[in-house]
């Protein structure tokens, strides 16, 4: 997700928009290498009988979620987590 889409969001409501099976309880900032192939999708909603036990409020989804294709991530360890900075505790 892009992180205008979850500024001033609580954990539970980026839970509900991005129809998340858990509260999330921290964020990353992420850098794709230009070219890499990304899909795009709209977040479903979890039908209610399957969010039963599931504690993030409303499921409706609606968020827009990007997905990077395993094909095209990084062989090395060192070189994937460098897509990854300032890792930290959502407010």
């Amino acid at each position: 997700m892009r992180a205008k889409n979850a500024a001033g969001l609580t954990p539970q409501q980026i839970a509900g928009k991005y129809s998340l099976t858990q509260v999330p309880t921290m964020v990353t900032g992420v850098t794709v290498l230009a070219g890499t192939p990304l899909s795009a999708s709209v977040a479903g909603a979890i039908p209610h009988r399957e969010a039963e036990g599931i504690y993030t409020g409303g499921n409706g989804g609606g968020g827009v979620q990007f997905q990077i294709n395993l094909k095209s991530l990084p062989h090395s360890k060192n070189e994937f987590d460098s897509w990854f900075t300032n890792g930290r505790p959502i407010k």
